[in-house]
This record gives C-alpha cells, sequence and structure tokens, in this order.
C-alpha cells in the first residue's frame, strides 16, 4: 500500500489479537483505507469514514478474537521517526477510552519502499506513554 500511494504518505488501522498474558500484540491484518483519507508527501490523516462499520463486522466475524491494536503509516523517502503529531495523536488514542485500547501500536515505515526500507514501532500506553520497541535506523 506505501508503494502504491507514493510519493505521499498512507496509513490505516492495525488488526490483530493479543496473547493470553497480554503480553505479545499480534498484528493480522489491516483495516481498509477510508475513503475520506487525506495524504501529501510529509502529512497523512486517517479518515473515519467505513471505520466503524469495519471493525462491527470485524469483532462479529471474528467473535471478538480480533480487533483493533493500533496504527500504521508511511514516511515515504525518509526516516520512520514518529513526529511529534504522531506521538500525540496516538497518545490520544490509547487515552480514549472508548477505543478500548490502551496500549495503541505504531508502525512507521521509512525508505523508498523498494531497496532501502526502514521500521519503527512503539507502543503508546495510557500508563507508560511511549515505549519505543525498536529504534529506527
Amino acid at each position: 500500500m506505501a508503494k502504491d500511494h507514493l510519493p505521499n504518505e498512507v496509513g490505516t488501522s492495525l488488526v490483530g489479537s493479543y496473547s493470553e498474558d497480554c503480553f505479545t500484540a499480534f498484528v493480522l491484518d489491516i483495516a481498509p483505507l477510508p475513503a475520506d483519507s487525506k495524504s501529501s508527501p510529509v502529512s497523512f490523516l486517517r479518515g473515519v469514514r467505513g471505520m466503524k462499520e469495519f471493525f462491527e463486522h470485524l469483532t462479529k466475524r471474528f467473535r471478538k478474537r480480533r480487533f483493533y491494536i493500533g496504527e500504521w503509516h508511511s514516511h515515504p523517502f525518509s526516516k520512520p521517526d514518529s513526529s511529534d503529531m504522531d506521538r500525540s495523536t496516538h497518545l490520544r488514542i490509547a487515552q480514549d477510552r472508548a477505543t478500548e485500547c490502551a496500549e495503541v501500536i505504531m508502525i512507521v515505515f521509512g525508505g523508498d519502499f523498494e531497496q532501502h526500507r526502514h521500521l519503527q514501532v512503539s507502543v503508546h500506553s495510557r500508563e507508560r506513554d511511549l515505549v519505543l520497541l525498536n529504534p529506527a535506523d
């Protein structure tokens, strides 16, 4: 999806589940890209159109065993360092009790998506703020 939207940023929600001890998250799929998303070469704002219905269907289909666990987006031709806006948005999601996701995973892909791919993974937690799981290159 990141290559298909070059030179613009793109992203969407992560679908997954957790281990029994809730210490390990499994990213199993991604949500479709909402049609009302906005992107440019240096910014991305995921839309909301159809997301509520997508997750309601997902919850029913998988009997509450797959659900929203975070977001991913791309930083084309750049490092995958999360921006201040990325961090504040994801922390706001973690703090919103309506999302029922106290630990929001954020995956940022950077590079040209062909020869040079870089990845940063972090978790925004209600309790611990930002937890960087692997440093960006």
